[in-house]
């Protein structure tokens, strides 16, 4: 079992709870989580839709055809996505589960790394309550099963976020800041808005956190030999180290018509009122400014649980900038938020063990319930079938004989089907 403090706030920094990661109750808990994970992402999921997802799976076949290549859509290089895509097509056939598995992958992934993430630096109980109430966020459990950027990204970012701050307040070597620098490296050129967590990592190195600036190069050394790597690749290919810089820098240059804005009040006002009212999101923001107002309050009497949430307040603070307004920029979108959704989730699993737990276990509950309802209900009332229509045509192709007349849009999108 595992070794822990009885009370939070005789946890001190730098004296983190030693984890044995290999027990019993490793074991429960991971096959707990995957099974609840599972039946969420599957209940919400909402698989092939003929979009985004499209772009990527049709690269991936083009690779399995031809090979290595460079297109001149920055959709196409993101190779994070494409290549595992290609991967399981050729595993597994072509078909919608086989381009869905390295999404459901990414998803589970980021779960079970943020279980490992907060049972090593707070205890088991915390990494097991955020680690079920992330399935439950109706964002998350659609995008599971539906390939695309953002959970990619998202994985990346949660493995490079929980090994910088386990090296930090372990004293670890450089190895694990290079591994680190990796993982952020690999969610930048999946795609470009992980410019919220460099934000993050510059705001603590110039805060001095960990008191070992050489740290903050060495993880810089890892994102670079991701970066070098993929402009080496280019070089060779098309001879342009910053194709794909340069592909995404010229979309900034138009705006697609307004998208997705609830109220279309403002600009600066929409994104607060999106991510407070979409039901994808469930409460999850507005429980969140709950939290970070525990936080600007004192928070946890525990250094290690008080200053995480400080960074939990600064990270979902610049992903939301990032998300709401950069990328909002050219359509807000949900998963543009779904990095501060997450660093909200996070947060308010915190609140609810540290401050709410502490002072009315009942009213603990009735938060982790009444979180559940909600966010099973932003579930049930979103779209959860975008191709009805293609995927009846298909239906009916597959039981008749007759030629069946469509538009061409139609007959695009069902062909993964």
């Amino acid at each position: 079992m595992m070794d822990r403090v009885k009370n939070p706030s005789e946890m001190m920094l730098g004296t983190i709870p030693k984890v044995r990661f290999f027990g019993s109750d490793l074991f429960f808990d991971l096959i707990a989580i995957a099974l609840v994970a599972t039946i969420m992402f599957w209940y919400a999921g909402v698989g092939y839709e003929g979009s985004d997802d499209a772009g990527y799976i049709n690269c991936a076949r083009r690779w399995l055809e031809s090979g290595p290549l460079v297109s001149n859509f920055f959709g196409d290089l993101r190779y994070p996505i494409i290549l595992p895509i290609a991967v399981s097509i050729s595993l597994f056939g072509d078909s919608e589960f086989s381009v869905a598995v390295p999404n459901f992958c990414y998803a589970l992934g980021t779960v079970v790394a943020t279980y490992f993430g907060l049972r090593a630096l707070v205890d088991r109980a915390t990494g097991l309550l955020a680690a079920v109430l992330l399935p439950f966020l109706p964002l998350l459990g659609g995008l599971a099963t539906t390939v695309s950027d953002d959970i990619c990204e998202l994985l990346f970012i949660v493995i490079s976020l929980w090994v910088f701050l386990w090296g930090i307040y372990n004293k670890s070597g450089g190895g694990v800041f290079f591994i680190a620098g990796v993982a952020s490296g690999l969610a930048f050129i999946t795609r470009e808005s992980t410019i919220s967590l460099l934000i993050l990592y510059a705001i603590l190195f110039i805060m001095n956190v960990g008191e070992r600036r050489y740290v903050y190069w060495v993880m810089a050394a890892g994102f670079w030999s991701v970066l070098l790597s993929e402009m080496i690749f280019y070089m060779a290919m098309i001879g342009d180290p910053l194709h794909r810089i340069r592909l995404v820098a010229g979309t900034m240059g138009y705006s697609e018509p307004v998208t997705g804005r609830i109220f279309d009040i403002s600009p600066l006002v929409d994104p607060v009122l999106y991510v407070a009212f979409h039901p994808l999101f469930g409460p999850i923001f507005i429980l969140g400014a709950g939290a970070a107002t525990w936080v600007v309050r004192g928070g946890c009497q525990s250094p290690t649980v008080k200053t995480l949430s400080r960074y939990l307040c600064i990270f979902g603070l610049t992903s939301f900038l990032v998300g709401g307004y950069i990328l909002g920029y050219i359509a807000l979108l949900p998963r543009y938020l779904l990095v501060a959704a997450y660093a909200m989730t996070i947060l308010v699993a915190l609140w609810i063990r540290f401050a709410l737990w502490f002072q009315h276990k009942g009213i603990c509950i009735t938060v982790i319930a009444l979180l559940a309802i909600a966010d099973i209900g932003g579930t049930m009332i979103s779209n959860r079938s975008p191709l009805f229509a293609e995927r009846v045509l298909v239906s009916i192709a597959k039981t008749s004989n007759t030629v069946i007349h469509t538009d061409p849009e139609s007959l695009s999108r069902q062909k993964p089907l």
